[in-house]
This record gives structure tokens, C-alpha cells and sequence, in this order.
């Protein structure tokens, strides 16, 4: 009898379709995988923001070597970014803290929708205070944030402890 020296066209294609079957598995595993740690991320990214500032007006009342008295942070409905101000004491510096995973919902408190919210830090001081046109006194905000063609999330902030709090969404069925 004659030694076999190659493989039959069968073989090779069983032997093709079973890897296949394991990259398509394995690669459907991965994509919701790579979903969930970017919308994580976006997250992340929003929260360590506010933490960040947060902390620093906790922390010093002095940006590059000069003093300044207070922080605005403005959230915008539908904005890419959020803008922020630095009072010195004789002008205002301005950024802005762009991102390009996420887009601002809504902002609201006590389910009355806001078209903008700016959020005024000052040094030393725990607590925060939220401007806005003709308000009453508004203790705590509410926006949401959606991270591209993912779930969003929702975030509070409390004037008593300004430090940004992620919670589950009102709709969110999980």
C-alpha cells in the first residue's frame, strides 16, 4: 500500500470551516466586548473630568502660578464638549474639554428639562452652586451622556457635595 503524502480537499476544508466557525465566535465575543470597555471608557472620561477639576478647586485657588477664585463648568444640551472658566483676578481663561465618544442628552432637575447649566466652583469650598436664567434654588442636576451608537449614561451632582455621581438611567430596564 502507498503512503499518503497530502491532505484531500475534504480534509482541508473541514479543517478551514472549523476555523472559521471559531474566528467568527471569537471575533463576535470580542466586538461586544470592545462596545462595553468603550462606553466604559467614555464614562471614565466625563467622571475623571469633574473629579479632576473637583479636586483641584478643593486642593488650591492657583492655575500656572496665578490665583484664581472660582471655576464655571457649562453643560450645553447636545454639546461634544464642556466648557470651562477660570475667574483670575483681573480676566477669565477659558478651555474647553472636548471628547469625540460622547454627546450630552439632556439636563434636567426635578424633571424640568435645561437647554445649558453652568456649575460655579469656588476654592475651598465642598459644595457648588448652579447658575442659570431665573432659576429658584435648584439643589440637585441631573444629565445624561451618549457614548456613539451605545447606552447612555446618566450622571447627578448634588450642590451640597459637587463631586459628579454616575446612576442608572430612569429608562433603563437593567
Amino acid at each position: 500500500m502507498k503512503k499518503r503524502k497530502w491532505f484531500t480537499l475534504i480534509e482541508m476544508l473541514i479543517v478551514i470551516l472549523i476555523i472559521g466557525i471559531m474566528l467568527a465566535i471569537g471575533f463576535s465575543l470580542n466586538w461586544n466586548s470592545v462596545d462595553q470597555l468603550r462606553a466604559k471608557s467614555s464614562i471614565e472620561e466625563i467622571s475623571s473630568f469633574f473629579d479632576t477639576k473637583f479636586l483641584q478647586i478643593q486642593a488650591s485657588n492657583y492655575e500656572n502660578w496665578v490665583a484664581y477664585t472660582g471655576i464655571d463648568i457649562t453643560l450645553s444640551w447636545w454639546a461634544t464638549s464642556i466648557g470651562y472658566v477660570y475667574h483670575m483676578s483681573w480676566w477669565d481663561v477659558s478651555w474647553t474639554f472636548y471628547w469625540e465618544t460622547f454627546t450630552i442628552m439632556d439636563i434636567s432637575w426635578d424633571n424640568q428639562v435645561l437647554g445649558n447649566v453652568t456649575i460655579q466652583y469656588t476654592p475651598f469650598n465642598p459644595g457648588c452652586k448652579f447658575i442659570g436664567w431665573n432659576w429658584p434654588e435648584i439643589n440637585k442636576v441631573y444629565f445624561t451622556a451618549k457614548p456613539r451608537a451605545l447606552k447612555q449614561a446618566c450622571f447627578e451632582l448634588d450642590k451640597e457635595y459637587c463631586k459628579l455621581k454616575a446612576i442608572r438611567c430612569p429608562n433603563d430596564p437593567y
